[in-house]
């Protein structure tokens, strides 16, 4: 399968930083590297079953294997960055994405 509309993102990693509580705290994102992914809605029976009522807040990345995408990365998308869940490598890869913020 050939992978078309695929357009660049910033893929990001979590700072955090301790308060006096010694909690990691989120203090922002930071840019690791720009990556090409197509970004489309989730959707379908499985996805609903999964994800329910909240199935709005996911979406579903195709791209070609690349080391740098790795679960619990974030990718800006839409202004927001949406948490990387697990990935299904094949000759290309499928994940989805969590809005965060």
């Amino acid at each position: 399968m050939r992978l078309r509309n695929l357009k660049p993102y910033k893929l990001k990693k979590a700072l955090y930083e301790l308060d006096d509580e010694r909690n990691q705290v989120l203090i922002g994102y930071e840019e690791i590297a720009t990556i090409d992914v197509d970004i489309q809605p989730a959707g379908g029976h499985l996805k609903i079953q999964q994800y329910g009522k909240e199935i709005t807040k996911y979406h579903t990345v195709f791209c070609y294997p690349n080391e740098l995408i790795v679960e619990g990365l974030y990718i800006e998308y839409e202004g927001k960055c949406h948490l990387i869940k697990p990935i299904q490598k094949w000759r290309h890869w499928v994940f989805d994405i969590e809005v965060i913020s």
